[in-house]
Protein backbone atom coordinates (compact mmCIF):
# COMPACT_ATOMS: atom_id res chain seq x y z
CA UNK A 1 0.00 0.00 0.00
CA UNK A 2 2.51 2.42 0.66
CA UNK A 3 5.05 1.53 -2.14
CA UNK A 4 2.00 2.19 -4.61
CA UNK A 5 1.67 5.85 -2.65
CA UNK A 6 5.68 6.71 -3.09
CA UNK A 7 5.28 5.58 -6.62
CA UNK A 8 2.10 8.17 -7.20
CA UNK A 9 3.82 10.78 -5.36
CA UNK A 10 6.73 10.31 -7.61
CA UNK A 11 5.43 10.18 -10.81
CA UNK A 12 3.44 13.73 -9.31
CA UNK A 13 6.68 15.25 -8.90
CA UNK A 14 8.38 13.70 -12.13
CA UNK A 15 5.25 15.36 -14.17
CA UNK A 16 5.82 18.77 -12.71
CA UNK A 17 7.41 21.24 -14.60
CA UNK A 18 10.04 22.19 -12.31
CA UNK A 19 11.40 18.01 -12.16
CA UNK A 20 10.87 16.61 -15.28
CA UNK A 21 14.03 16.87 -16.18
CA UNK A 22 15.22 14.93 -13.21
CA UNK A 23 15.81 11.20 -13.62
CA UNK A 24 12.89 9.08 -11.58
CA UNK A 25 15.72 7.49 -9.91
CA UNK A 26 16.75 10.43 -8.46
CA UNK A 27 12.92 11.25 -7.01
CA UNK A 28 12.21 7.97 -6.08
CA UNK A 29 15.74 7.38 -3.91
CA UNK A 30 15.38 10.76 -2.03
CA UNK A 31 11.77 10.71 -1.59
CA UNK A 32 12.06 6.58 -0.23
CA UNK A 33 15.08 7.62 2.09
CA UNK A 34 13.16 10.83 3.78
CA UNK A 35 9.99 8.30 4.70
CA UNK A 36 12.21 5.93 6.27
CA UNK A 37 13.48 8.84 8.08
CA UNK A 38 10.27 10.42 8.82
CA UNK A 39 8.03 7.67 8.54
CA UNK A 40 5.48 10.02 7.56
CA UNK A 41 4.48 10.53 3.95
CA UNK A 42 3.09 14.18 4.18
CA UNK A 43 6.47 14.79 5.67
CA UNK A 44 8.43 12.78 3.39
CA UNK A 45 7.58 14.32 0.68
CA UNK A 46 8.29 17.94 2.16
CA UNK A 47 11.45 17.16 2.27
CA UNK A 48 12.07 15.60 -0.34
CA UNK A 49 11.29 18.31 -2.77
CA UNK A 50 13.63 20.84 -0.96
CA UNK A 51 16.43 18.32 -1.56
CA UNK A 52 15.01 17.74 -4.91
CA UNK A 53 15.12 21.74 -5.48
CA UNK A 54 18.95 21.88 -4.24
CA UNK A 55 19.54 19.02 -6.54
CA UNK A 56 17.61 20.41 -9.65
CA UNK A 57 19.93 23.82 -8.62
CA UNK A 58 18.06 25.49 -10.95
CA UNK A 59 19.20 28.91 -9.01
CA UNK A 60 22.58 28.23 -9.47
CA UNK A 61 21.80 29.33 -13.07
CA UNK A 62 21.09 28.19 -16.37
CA UNK A 63 21.45 28.91 -20.32
CA UNK A 64 18.55 29.63 -22.84
CA UNK A 65 19.09 25.89 -24.69
CA UNK A 66 17.85 26.78 -27.71
CA UNK A 67 19.95 29.78 -27.80
CA UNK A 68 23.19 28.51 -26.76
CA UNK A 69 23.07 25.96 -29.37
CA UNK A 70 22.47 28.48 -31.90
CA UNK A 71 25.11 30.14 -30.84
CA UNK A 72 27.69 27.17 -31.01
CA UNK A 73 26.41 26.05 -34.01
CA UNK A 74 26.98 29.17 -35.42
CA UNK A 75 30.83 29.20 -33.51
CA UNK A 76 31.77 26.02 -34.97
CA UNK A 77 30.48 27.27 -38.28
CA UNK A 78 32.79 30.13 -38.24
CA UNK A 79 35.60 28.02 -37.68
CA UNK A 80 37.69 30.65 -35.38
CA UNK A 81 38.48 29.29 -32.19
CA UNK A 82 38.57 32.03 -30.35
CA UNK A 83 35.00 32.98 -31.22
CA UNK A 84 34.24 29.11 -30.20
CA UNK A 85 36.18 29.30 -26.90
CA UNK A 86 34.05 32.91 -26.35
CA UNK A 87 30.70 31.46 -26.61
CA UNK A 88 31.50 28.36 -24.47
CA UNK A 89 33.13 30.54 -21.63
CA UNK A 90 29.66 32.63 -21.84
CA UNK A 91 27.35 29.53 -21.60
CA UNK A 92 28.86 27.90 -18.68
CA UNK A 93 29.94 31.07 -17.16
CA UNK A 94 26.03 31.05 -16.10
CA UNK A 95 26.17 28.31 -13.94
CA UNK A 96 28.03 29.47 -10.37
CA UNK A 97 29.54 25.61 -9.97
CA UNK A 98 31.84 26.25 -13.04
CA UNK A 99 32.02 30.10 -12.81
CA UNK A 100 34.21 30.67 -9.42
CA UNK A 101 37.81 28.50 -11.40
CA UNK A 102 36.89 30.66 -14.86
CA UNK A 103 39.91 32.98 -14.18
CA UNK A 104 41.89 30.06 -13.39
CA UNK A 105 41.08 27.86 -16.37
CA UNK A 106 44.29 28.74 -18.49
CA UNK A 107 46.81 26.59 -15.78
CA UNK A 108 43.57 24.56 -13.93
CA UNK A 109 43.60 21.38 -16.14
CA UNK A 110 47.66 22.25 -16.92
CA UNK A 111 48.32 21.98 -13.38
CA UNK A 112 45.89 18.37 -12.14
CA UNK A 113 47.34 16.85 -15.52
CA UNK A 114 50.59 17.36 -14.42
CA UNK A 115 49.61 15.17 -11.49
CA UNK A 116 47.64 12.50 -12.62
CA UNK A 117 49.45 11.87 -16.07
CA UNK A 118 47.06 13.20 -18.92
CA UNK A 119 43.91 11.21 -19.30
CA UNK A 120 42.71 8.60 -21.70
CA UNK A 121 39.80 8.60 -20.21
CA UNK A 122 37.54 11.08 -18.12
CA UNK A 123 34.17 10.83 -15.60
CA UNK A 124 33.11 14.12 -15.06
CA UNK A 125 30.81 13.60 -11.82
CA UNK A 126 27.87 15.52 -11.61
CA UNK A 127 29.30 17.45 -14.02
CA UNK A 128 26.25 20.36 -14.98
CA UNK A 129 27.83 21.91 -17.70
CA UNK A 130 31.61 21.77 -17.01
CA UNK A 131 32.22 19.78 -20.38
CA UNK A 132 31.98 22.71 -22.03
CA UNK A 133 35.41 24.17 -21.41
CA UNK A 134 37.19 20.91 -23.21
CA UNK A 135 39.36 23.27 -24.96
CA UNK A 136 41.07 24.44 -22.03
CA UNK A 137 42.21 21.15 -21.27
CA UNK A 138 44.85 19.92 -23.68
CA UNK A 139 42.71 16.97 -23.56
CA UNK A 140 43.11 14.82 -27.43
CA UNK A 141 40.39 14.67 -29.36
CA UNK A 142 40.62 10.99 -28.63
CA UNK A 143 39.73 11.17 -25.27
CA UNK A 144 36.85 9.26 -23.84
CA UNK A 145 34.99 11.88 -22.15
CA UNK A 146 31.90 10.39 -20.09
CA UNK A 147 29.60 13.06 -18.18
CA UNK A 148 27.34 12.40 -15.89
CA UNK A 149 24.35 14.28 -14.86
CA UNK A 150 20.95 13.83 -13.31
CA UNK A 151 19.70 16.93 -15.40
CA UNK A 152 18.71 16.25 -18.54
CA UNK A 153 18.68 19.55 -20.51
CA UNK A 154 22.42 19.48 -19.17
CA UNK A 155 23.09 16.43 -21.03
CA UNK A 156 21.52 17.35 -23.81
CA UNK A 157 23.74 20.20 -24.28
CA UNK A 158 26.59 18.61 -23.45
CA UNK A 159 26.52 16.25 -26.32
CA UNK A 160 25.32 19.08 -28.68
CA UNK A 161 28.62 20.32 -28.12
CA UNK A 162 30.64 17.28 -28.16
CA UNK A 163 29.10 16.38 -31.22
CA UNK A 164 30.19 19.71 -32.90
CA UNK A 165 34.11 19.12 -31.23
CA UNK A 166 34.25 16.02 -33.06
CA UNK A 167 33.97 13.97 -29.85
CA UNK A 168 31.49 10.86 -28.90
CA UNK A 169 28.56 12.35 -27.29
CA UNK A 170 29.32 10.90 -23.97
CA UNK A 171 26.97 12.73 -21.94
CA UNK A 172 24.77 10.29 -20.26
CA UNK A 173 21.91 11.14 -17.41
CA UNK A 174 22.90 9.46 -14.26
CA UNK A 175 22.31 9.69 -10.67
CA UNK A 176 26.03 8.77 -9.65
CA UNK A 177 25.07 8.08 -6.16
CA UNK A 178 22.26 5.84 -6.33
CA UNK A 179 23.93 3.89 -9.61
CA UNK A 180 27.52 4.74 -10.09
CA UNK A 181 29.25 4.68 -13.47
CA UNK A 182 30.44 1.11 -14.30
CA UNK A 183 32.85 2.34 -17.26
CA UNK A 184 36.34 2.38 -15.97
CA UNK A 185 38.35 5.51 -16.23
CA UNK A 186 41.55 6.77 -15.69
CA UNK A 187 40.28 10.30 -13.85
CA UNK A 188 36.91 11.18 -12.23
CA UNK A 189 36.20 15.02 -11.48
CA UNK A 190 34.15 15.98 -8.68
CA UNK A 191 34.04 19.56 -8.99
CA UNK A 192 32.19 21.95 -6.28
CA UNK A 193 29.69 19.26 -6.05
CA UNK A 194 30.72 16.58 -2.76
CA UNK A 195 28.83 19.36 -0.76
CA UNK A 196 25.60 18.99 -2.45
CA UNK A 197 25.55 15.37 -2.29
CA UNK A 198 26.54 15.56 1.75
CA UNK A 199 23.48 17.75 1.80
CA UNK A 200 20.99 15.05 0.28
CA UNK A 201 22.45 12.20 2.39
CA UNK A 202 25.18 12.18 4.65
CA UNK A 203 28.06 10.58 3.39
CA UNK A 204 26.92 10.53 -0.10
CA UNK A 205 30.18 12.16 -1.44
CA UNK A 206 32.34 10.19 -0.30
CA UNK A 207 30.51 6.90 -1.31
CA UNK A 208 30.27 8.09 -5.29
CA UNK A 209 34.04 8.83 -4.94
CA UNK A 210 34.61 5.24 -3.66
CA UNK A 211 32.48 3.78 -5.98
CA UNK A 212 33.74 5.71 -9.20
CA UNK A 213 35.70 3.66 -10.87
CA UNK A 214 38.67 5.93 -12.02
CA UNK A 215 42.33 5.38 -11.35
CA UNK A 216 42.30 9.25 -9.75
CA UNK A 217 39.40 11.12 -8.44
CA UNK A 218 40.10 15.04 -8.17
CA UNK A 219 37.59 16.64 -5.82
CA UNK A 220 37.22 20.88 -5.27
CA UNK A 221 35.25 22.62 -2.89
CA UNK A 222 34.20 26.16 -3.56
CA UNK A 223 35.88 28.48 -1.24
CA UNK A 224 32.84 31.46 -1.12
CA UNK A 225 29.01 30.06 -1.10
CA UNK A 226 26.12 32.08 -2.70
CA UNK A 227 25.72 35.00 -0.63
CA UNK A 228 29.65 35.64 -0.71
CA UNK A 229 30.50 34.04 2.60
CA UNK A 230 33.79 32.23 2.64
CA UNK A 231 33.31 28.56 3.41
CA UNK A 232 35.88 25.96 4.51
CA UNK A 233 37.66 24.19 1.87
CA UNK A 234 40.00 21.30 1.73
Amino acid sequence: MMQKKIDEIVNKIKSSKKYKIILEETIRDVLTIEYGRHKSIKIAEEMAKKKLHRIRAEYLGEPNYKKVKDSLAAAFQSGNDEEIKEVCWTIFSKHSSTRERNQLLDEYYKKLFEVTGMPNSVADLACALNPLSFRWMGLPQSVKFYSYDVNEQFIDLINYYFELEGLEPLGIQRDVFSSPPEIPVDVAFLFKMYYCLEHRQTGAGLEVVKNVPAKKVLISFPTINLVAKKTDIL
